[in-house]
């Protein structure tokens, strides 16, 4: 692989880019078969995601920022360190990330505008103060996460119970991706004196809340199941792409010890379940 590519590579990783399309894409479907398409133009959706997708790509590179140190002792590619600028361009960068995505926030909807501004307010909190909180980061990025499907429901001002139930499988599914993720950097959050589960509690304590995250998902998953009947499309694929893997995903965690491979193994799996769960929309 050429330096050139590598350079690509290594950008792509280091903006997200997976998280960046997941997001672009739950927020598709939800405005496509969640929330009646009728709504809304076709431009007003693309602005939507392009402003959504900025600020979040905004909140990866302002995190990075605060985050020189873990990422250090991590070993993990960081957007300050990747640009090799000055602090100064670096958050001119972020700022004029953050301002075209409230532009087309505010070229939208009024509406739409605040709740971006909100969401802006809550990614900075997040990064300054909120991460260091034991629990309540893995809480926020949940949340954070699961807004992006919720802040159609805000903007259309529907209260459509399946719109909600994808807003909850998403988050909880975060939650257990946040977990895995905490495990994987428990040495570089001990290094900079980050208060997470297993620095705090320690490892065993973090493989028995992960199973029990795990669980609850998959109970969720059985009831989703029951009370969804009459979807039958909707119910054979969620049984197949979205339960079986989830069980598996519990059959692993309790077989198998806690190693960095594994940890790696199962961050895919959940990113892999958030993106069939979210197809799974295309059923109901």
């Amino acid at each position: 692989m050429s330096a050139k590519v590598q350079k690509i590579v290594q950008f792509f990783k280091i903006v997200r880019i997976n998280n960046l399309l997941i997001i672009a894409l739950a927020q598709w479907l939800t405005a496509r078969f969640l929330i009646p398409f009728s709504v809304y133009e076709q431009a007003s959706i693309f602005q939507i995601i392009l402003s959504s997708v900025l600020l979040v790509l905004s909140g990866f590179l302002f995190n990075d920022l605060m985050d020189l140190k873990t990422d250090s002792a991590n070993n993990k590619l960081n957007g300050f360190i990747f640009l090799g600028t000055s602090k100064l361009k670096y958050l001119g960068i972020i700022t004029f990330l953050f301002s075209l995505a409230l532009l087309l926030a505010w070229i939208t909807t009024s509406v739409f505008f605040w709740l971006q501004v909100f969401t802006l307010l809550f990614i900075l909190l997040y990064s300054v103060f909120i991460k260091k909180i034991i629990f309540l980061k893995n809480i926020y990025v949940s949340l954070l996460t699961a807004w992006a499907i919720a802040i159609f429901i805000f903007i259309h001002d529907s209260y459509d119970p399946f719109a909600w139930l994808f807003v909850f499988f998403a988050f909880w599914l975060n939650m257990i991706r946040e977990a895995v993720k905490d495990m994987q950097d428990k040495k570089g959050d001990t290094f900079a004196g980050i208060s997470t589960i297993p620095v705090v509690l320690g490892d065993v304590f973090s493989w028995n809340y992960l199973i029990t995250l795990t669980a609850i998902l998959l109970v969720s998953e059985i009831l989703c199941i029951h009370y969804l009947w009459e979807f039958f499309g909707f119910r054979i694929y969620f049984l197949m792409l979205v339960f079986t893997p989830s069980f598996l995903l519990l059959s692993f965690i309790l077989r198998f010890r806690m190693t960095e491979n594994k940890l790696v193994w199962f961050n895919h799996i959940t990113k892999g379940l958030m993106i069939t769960g979210m197809i799974s929309m295309i059923f109901l």
